[in-house]
């Protein structure tokens, strides 16, 4: 299975490319390519990179990986448009996952296990947590991504929960300072089912969306 990961939900914008057949993760092959999110993201040109790192071509990848967030809505819009392109043009099925749920496996291969909280800025003083309980065999969510306020990131630190994220989002203090990896992503991808519409896939988003109409136009006096 050869799957092109693409994460852009955090201000660290990556690309991986997994080349793995079957469960032999030790024969796999893996090329990664990671910006610091500033005007631009590069994805055509991080996407050529890994390509050409394993010698590969587009009409050899089988599946294709968006992180949906939550985090930076531009950085999710930006690698939608990207896969909804990919797939008109190459017809690769497509598959989302959580960002969140991307770190939390992250730091379940660095070691973690037991009580773990993943925590991203929502902004508005309020952030996204989802919380896990690691063990040996799966990540399962104890506790499904919900918008909190800071008092209850300081009542779960009181606790003993470890609480994990992007650095910026954390205003409390971390265990581990973590980024959604483009290679984690294509590797929780392998598991998964593509779907078959690219267009069907959104950003996370927790909040409701409402939209106020904007006042007319003023007229000046002749």
């Amino acid at each position: 299975m050869k799957i092109l990961a693409i994460e852009f939900s955090s201000s660290q914008r990556g690309v991986a490319l997994l080349d793995q057949e079957g469960d032999d993760a030790s024969q796999a092959r893996l090329a990664s390519q990671v910006e610091v999110s500033g005007r631009e993201t590069h994805s055509a040109g991080m996407v050529s990179a890994v390509l050409d790192q394993l010698g590969l071509v587009p009409s050899r990848i089988d599946r294709l990986a968006v992180g949906l967030g939550p985090g930076s809505y531009t950085g999710i819009r930006h690698a939608l448009a990207f896969a909804q392109g990919w797939q008109l043009a190459h017809g690769t099925p497509v598959v989302g996952i959580s960002s969140a749920r991307t770190m939390a496996s992250q730091m379940k291969r660095l070691g973690h296990r037991g009580h773990l909280g993943i925590v991203i800025d929502a902004l508005r003083k309020e952030f996204y947590l989802g919380l896990w309980d690691l063990d040996d065999r799966t990540e399962p969510a104890s506790e499904r991504l919900h918008l909190v306020e800071a008092a209850r990131l300081l009542q779960l630190q009181q606790e003993g929960v470890a609480l994990a994220g992007p650095l910026a989002a954390l205003p409390l203090g971390v265990v581990r300072e973590v980024y959604p990896s483009a290679a984690e992503l294509a590797r929780l991808a392998l598991s998964e089912e593509g779907t078959t519409q690219a267009e069907t896939l959104a950003p996370i988003y927790l909040r409701t969306m409402s939209f106020v109409k904007g006042p007319p136009p003023r007229q000046w006096p002749e």
